[in-house]
């Protein structure tokens, strides 16, 4: 599949797993980012069809990396993901304009059906 997709954790091991599962599912185009302000850097240049944001993350949350995001592209699809899912914080993530949430640990085939449905 030709959809470019930036994967933003603080954790590479996350950010592997979320590639490799992909990867079985049939993407091929990864950008990654470590930090909140590296991704807002690669979202301009490199125009991502998806974006993959955890919200713990040093530096800026991945809360305020959606919201400057949407604030960049208001057509930008983003998922989500966090292993506090706690109910305000997935709504306040929706309300700012996140197109899923997905709580870690997640199962590889709903990652991958998650990410299949954001280019249906």
């Amino acid at each position: 599949m030709e959809e470019k997709i930036l994967i933003v954790d603080d954790a590479a091991f996350i950010r592997l797993l979320i590639k490799n599962t992909l990867k079985r599912a049939g993407f091929s185009r990864f950008l990654e980012a470590e930090k909140g302000k590296e991704a807002l850097e690669l979202y301009k240049k490199e125009k991502p069809d998806l974006v993959i944001l955890d919200i713990t993350m040093g530096g800026m949350s991945g809360l305020e990396v959606l919201e400057a995001l949407i604030n960049i592209d208001h057509q930008a699809r983003v998922i989500m993901c966090s292993s506090v899912g706690k109910e305000e914080i997935v709504q306040k993530a929706l309300n700012l304009g996140a197109w899923s949430f997905l709580v870690k640990p997640f199962n590889p085939e709903t990652l991958s059906q998650l990410v299949q449905n954001a280019f249906t």
